[in-house]
């Protein structure tokens, strides 16, 4: 499993408040809970609201002010919630066969 997180187009951009708790978050210890890791603790900045989350490789960076980590999906942020949708609908599927649906 590739390291970075610009593997393919499948990072999302996700904002919210609570991501002001850092490594600390709800969301965070959400992600640490379905198998998700730190893409490096390098750049982290007290009081960003917004993480990068890779769901090709299970991997999640704070953002940087000023620096795009990688392209999100969209290009634009979506709200926790919109995330746990996403994230829901794709789990149930095994990535070794892309075309076979549920």
């Amino acid at each position: 499993m590739k390291d970075y997180m610009s593997q393919g187009s499948s990072s999302f951009l996700i904002k919210n408040e609570e991501l002001k708790n850092g490594y600390k978050s709800l969301f965070v210890e959400f992600l640490h809970n379905e198998g998700f890791k730190t893409w490096g603790r390098k750049g982290y900045y007290s009081g960003i609201d917004w993480i990068y989350v890779n769901i090709n490789n299970k991997r999640y960076a704070f953002g940087v002010p000023g620096i795009a980590v990688t392209e999100p999906v969209g290009e634009h942020a979506i709200t926790i919630k919109e995330f746990k949708i996403i994230y829901e609908i794709y789990k149930k599927y095994n990535p070794e066969y892309p075309l076979n649906m549920e």
